[in-house]
């Protein structure tokens, strides 16, 4: 069994979790989730806004990587649903109406990005050989 902290000091003094305090744990983080979700939709915005919050709200805990590590299949399973209902919600009356700015949007993704990314990167290589230069002199 592998431990959160991998320190071994913690299953000499019996501070460790057990399986069945392991299972509690991503059982109350479950639980915390969906709690935080339900809030979120009670509050008027989306169930995913108040999931959002109590991720971001367990990543600061110790056993992070633990129960990150752990709830992968689950989170892969639920992203499923996650774009089932995105998907469900989309309302394709309006895209005709949006189709220009969708491809307008579209070309300065495919386009753009790559130009904006060659001007960094020309600019930081510029500074680069700026720097190289002073430092040989």
């Amino acid at each position: 069994m592998t431990f959160p902290e991998g320190d071994p000091s913690l299953r000499e003094c019996g501070c460790a979790p057990t399986s069945d305090q392991s299972l509690a744990l991503h059982a109350a983080i479950i639980a915390w989730a969906v709690a935080l979700a339900a809030v979120g939709e009670a509050l008027g915005l989306s169930k995913e806004v108040g999931a959002f919050v109590a991720g971001a709200s367990l990543a600061s805990k110790p056993y992070r990587e633990a129960i990150g590590s752990r709830l992968v299949t689950v989170r892969d399973f639920l992203l499923l649903f996650f774009f089932i209902d995105l998907g469900a919600r989309l309302d394709l009356s309006l895209l005709g109406a949006t189709l220009g700015q969708a491809i307008l949007f579209s070309a300065f993704v495919l386009i753009g990005n790559p130009i904006i990314v060659l001007i960094i990167m020309g600019a930081t290589e510029s500074l680069q050989r700026a720097r190289g230069v002073r430092a040989a002199s």
